[in-house]
């Protein structure tokens, strides 16, 4: 009864992860949302909700932690939720920023944030050197996963929740776009997912 056994994983690349108060509380309110989605299956959530958080996970727990394999999996969770067969950077980055970018300065930062982190992503899944600029964005895999991270726990939510939503999975697979151009159709849905307040 008093055998324990395991030990610390030591980092390599990447940033050490901090656990603030946000984050705690953040979670804790996730928990049941979680729990109900193992318990019921991820079906109801968009795209494949099931996949993007195992890929999400998995940008914590690989070793050795190198940014390259954070970044391919971070890539993957975004593509799991919002990735669609045509045109798939141009597409994923502006869903992504649609729906994260509060002002259309921050839309167009994420775009082509989420641009170029994708073709970092293409390079190091074809085996490709890192040249020009994509050292740095590879430096900055930490924001892909926030990016991610925050459209992960609206989707969570969605999927778990009992109200009726007219957010289906089928809305986005073919209405998504529509609407992300729709200022006021934009922000209603974005209240009603929690990524941004009443």
């Amino acid at each position: 009864g008093r055998l324990r056994g395991g030990w610390a994983l030591p980092s390599i690349g990447g940033s050490q992860y901090v656990l603030t108060r946000t984050i705690a509380r953040e979670v804790r309110s996730l928990q049941p949302a979680i729990r109900y989605l193992g318990e019921h299956g991820y079906g109801r959530g968009p795209g494949n909700l099931g996949l993007a958080l195992r890929s999400f996970i998995s940008s914590y727990d690989r070793f050795p932690a190198n940014q390259d394999s954070q970044l391919v999996d971070v890539i993957t969770a975004a593509e799991a939720l919002l990735g669609t067969e045509s045109e798939i950077t141009f597409r994923l980055a502006f869903r992504v920023a649609g729906m994260l970018g509060r002002t259309a300065a921050e839309r167009v930062q994420v775009f082509n944030d989420m641009k170029r982190f994708y073709d970092v992503r293409s390079k190091i899944v074809h085996g490709s050197m890192l040249t020009r600029w994509r050292p740095a964005m590879l430096a900055r895999t930490d924001d892909a996963r926030d990016f991610v991270g925050r459209l992960l726990a609206a989707f969570v939510r969605l999927a778990a929740s009992s109200t009726p939503t007219r957010y289906t999975k089928q809305f986005f697979e073919e209405d998504l776009d529509a609407e992300l151009q729709d200022e006021q159709a934009r922000r209603r849905m974005l209240r009603e997912l929690g990524i941004i307040g009443s």
